[in-house]
């Protein structure tokens, strides 16, 4: 490593070691001192620099080493030239004709490689010629090349361009492999298939999961990793028993009040959600509130997906369980305060999917009648009328069932909410039951909060548009009692 840091030329002339370099930069038992000393950026641009010139000698060792290298490094993508990345991705394929049957751990760990870098070369055509090849290498393949395997196609998002068959066929080998699986392994195999939303065929898949998952709890697995786990058996609608939900549970918690003093805000987010979504309370109330606890400790680390998410959770739980059941308010209405606060707030940015998160989070307010602060709540119906697209009916029907559930809609906010649903939903009977049901029950509590004696709700002058009040009345009328739907 020192040696490196010296000169780091001294590979310029021997184009037959580039992938002993990758190794040596990536190698897991280099102190980190000597690391820290090297210049990366220079030993990275020598390594391109030197496989430029020799990519048409090279065999797959050196394409998959050169590659998975730069990706272990988390070399910034915008550093590395594309048509370099797409000379090395062709000779891969190549190689990959030429020589079959191809060695899984080069095919594996290039496809992660590729995926860690964020980048599917020449158009995709590499990924889906590994997959013409993997079916009949998989059962050659160990427990991390199965899972690099399915963990790239998902995390470039390509994995709807491939043959769905693949994917019980990862399964059923998965499920030999599975009690060699590390926790970063297993919770990558059960986030891949969660992302994609496909339930493996196999009938022992989940059975052997879970088994595999209650070894590695007790031992290394991460909180971060536990909480993925449980986010795809929630996605797959995979209830574990209760048996396994308690030993999880406590494990979880374990980590939070061991060496793990700081766990991630996804793991936070994704435990409350995953709880919600199977409809699972632990520890009698004591799991869920200690997430809270420690998720308002450090709300100002939460990306807007993961406040938006916790508040989701925080309503939906609020159907399921009676105040003597859980309790979801230990903070006496803190949190949810300054979730809403710093979700309004970033409005200003406006980044990708801040309408969703808004929208879950002011439709779990009105789920937990959780007053929106009065100065932040024309600012939310101001973002929905504003930001809205072809997309977005959903988002605005949200918004306005939870400040009308709130008393904190007015009858102007609904007719601009109106017009915005006719701009991004030109045609009104593509609304779904559930947003006509919405903005129903919306104009129904603006009526009552607008009269002055007794009036049937159901007829009457509407605030709504009159084609939206025709399609909203022709459903039967239901009390006020939706909750959030994610």
């Amino acid at each position: 490593m020192l040696a490196c840091q010296q000169d780091t030329c001294c590979f310029r002339h021997r184009p037959s070691e580039v992938k002993h370099l990758a190794a040596v930069l990536t190698h897991s038992d280099a102190h980190p001192a000597a690391v820290a000393r090297v210049n990366y950026d220079r030993l990275v641009q020598d390594t391109i620099a030197i496989a430029q010139n020799n990519i048409p000698s090279f065999k797959m060792p050196e394409v998959h080493m050169t590659v998975w290298g730069l990706a272990r490094l988390s070399y910034p993508l915008e550093r590395i030239p594309t048509p370099w990345l797409d000379a090395m991705a062709q000779r891969a394929l190549q190689r990959l004709r030429e020589l079959p049957p191809v060695d899984c751990m080069h095919l594996s760990n290039l496809l992660w490689a590729y995926a860690k870098l964020g980048y599917n070369p020449l158009g995709g055509e590499l990924m889906k010629a590994a997959f013409d090849v993997a079916p009949s290498r998989m059962s050659d393949m160990s427990a991390q090349n199965l899972c690099n395997l399915i963990w790239a196609p998902v995390t470039l998002d390509i994995a709807a361009d491939l043959d769905p068959g693949l994917w019980d066929a990862v399964a059923g080998h998965a499920v030999l492999r599975m009690p060699q699986m590390s926790g970063q392994g297993i919770s990558n195999l059960l986030w891949a298939f969660g992302k994609m939303g496909h339930r493996p065929a196999h009938p022992d898949f989940f059975y052997v999961a879970l088994a595999r998952i209650s070894e590695l709890m007790s031992g290394s697995m991460t909180c971060l990793q536990m909480a993925l786990s449980l986010w795809a058996l929630a996605t797959l609608e995979h209830k574990p028993t209760p048996r396994f939900t308690e030993q999880f549970a406590s494990a979880f918690l374990e980590r939070l009040q061991g060496k793990e003093q700081r766990p991630p805000p996804q793991s936070l987010s994704l435990m409350l959600w995953s709880c919600a979504k199977l409809g699972i309370n632990p520890r009698s109330g004591h799991f869920i509130t200690t997430i809270l606890l420690q998720a308002a400790g450090c709300l100002d680390r939460f990306a807007p997906r993961e406040l938006a998410n916790t508040l989701w959770a925080l309503g939906t739980l609020r159907q399921l369980y009676r105040p003597d059941e859980l309790r979801l308010d230990p903070l006496n209405g803190r949190l949810y305060e300054e979730v809403m606060r710093m979700l309004v707030n970033g409005l200003q940015h406006r980044a990708v999917g801040h309408l969703n998160h808004l929208a879950a989070a002011t439709m779990a307010c009105g789920s937990m009648q959780h007053p929106i602060k009065p100065i932040l709540a024309p600012l939310i119906i101001n973002a929905a009328c504003r930001d809205s697209g072809p997309a977005d009916g959903r988002h605005v029907c949200n918004i306005v069932w939870g400040l009308a559930a709130l008393g904190q809609l007015t009858p102007e906010d609904l007719q601009r909410a109106c017009t915005t649903l006719t701009r991004v939903v030109p045609d009104m009977s593509t609304l779904d039951f559930r947003e006509l049901r919405q903005l129903q029950q919306a104009d129904m509590l603006l009526k009552a909060s607008q009269a002055t004696g007794w009036i049937d709700l159901r007829k009457g002058p509407s605030f709504l548009s009159p084609r939206l009040a025709e399609l909203a009345y022709a459903l039967p009328v239901q009390e006020v009692t939706e909750g959030p739907s994610k």
